[in-house]
C-alpha cells in the first residue's frame, strides 16, 4: 500500500504525543507496538475521509470543559488544545487526579501495590504509567518496599495482543501481602485462542517472567516460547 504524506504526519504525530504551540509536551503519544484502531481513527465515503474520534475524550472535551453537545471538534487547533488540556487539569484534577506520587498514608496502613501496563496499549499510553512510577521512585527512594511496576510487553488495553498477559499477578500480591514475599518478576503467558477472531493474538503457548521495573526483558538466546530464554537487565 502507498502511506501519503498525511498519514505519515498523523502517524508520527501519535507516536511523539500531544504538544503545545511552543513544541512542549503535554503528555505521551502511543508506543509503536499499539495499534491506531482506538484512538486515531476515520471514516471514509468515497474518497471523502474525516477524522472520527473516541468517544470519551471527545466526550469530555464536549461536554466537560465546552459544555457544549454540539461543540465543533475540527475547529481545535494546537493553541485551544493546548488550552484545553489546562483547563481539564485546573479544573478537576483536584477531584479525579490519580497522579500523586506521595503515598506515604498507603505506606504507613501497610498497603501493598502491584501495576503491570501493556506496552502496546492502545487507549492508555504505557510512558505515563513508567513516569509515575519513577516520580513516586524519586519521592521515596524505598517505594519498592510497598509499590512495584512491571511492564508486560506486546499486550494490549487490559489484555489481548501477541504479548505476555500477567494472568496471575492478584495471586503475587496476595503472595506480598499475606506471606511477605515481593514479586521480583511476573509470570507471564501469551495464549492461543485466548481472544477469538482477534487480529495479531498469539499463535502459540509462550511464557515469560515480566521484569520490575526498570530492568527490561532481554533475550539471551534458545527458545524464545520459553521463559528461561530471557533475563531481566
Amino acid at each position: 500500500m502507498t502511506i501519503t504524506q498525511g498519514a505519515a504526519a498523523v502517524a508520527n504525530a501519535t507516536w511523539a504525543g500531544p504538544v503545545d504551540t511552543n513544541g512542549k509536551r503535554l503528555w505521551y503519544g502511543l508506543s509503536y507496538g499499539a495499534t491506531f484502531d482506538a484512538l486515531v481513527n476515520i471514516s471514509c465515503t468515497n474518497d471523502t475521509c474525516v477524522g472520527n474520534p473516541f468517544s470519551i475524550p471527545a466526550d469530555w472535551i464536549t461536554t466537560y470543559l465546552a459544555r457544549d453537545p454540539q461543540f465543533d471538534l475540527t475547529m481545535i487547533n494546537r493553541t485551544s488544545f493546548a488550552r484545553l488540556f489546562r483547563q481539564s487539569l485546573n479544573t478537576y484534577d483536584s477531584v479525579l487526579g490519580t497522579a500523586d506520587p506521595d503515598l506515604t498514608d498507603f505506606r504507613d496502613a501497610g498497603g501493598k501495590l502491584i501495576t503491570w501496563h501493556g506496552l502496546a496499549d492502545q487507549l492508555i499510553m504505557p510512558n505515563g504509567t513508567a513516569n509515575y512510577a519513577d516520580r513516586v521512585q524519586a519521592l521515596d527512594p524505598q517505594a519498592a518496599n510497598y509499590y512495584r511496576f512491571f511492564e508486560a510487553p506486546g499486550v494490549f488495553h487490559c489484555g489481548a495482543g501477541p504479548g505476555w498477559f500477567p494472568g496471575d499477578a492478584f495471586q503475587s500480591l496476595v503472595n506480598w501481602v499475606e506471606n511477605g514475599v515481593a514479586p521480583e518478576t511476573l509470570e507471564a503467558k501469551a495464549i492461543p485462542g485466548l481472544y477469538p477472531g482477534l487480529t495479531g493474538g498469539a499463535t502459540e503457548l509462550r511464557t515469560v517472567n515480566l521484569c520490575l521495573y526498570p530492568k527490561t526483558m532481554v533475550y539471551t538466546g534458545g527458545d524464545p516460547n520459553q521463559a528461561a530464554s530471557f533475563s531481566c537487565q
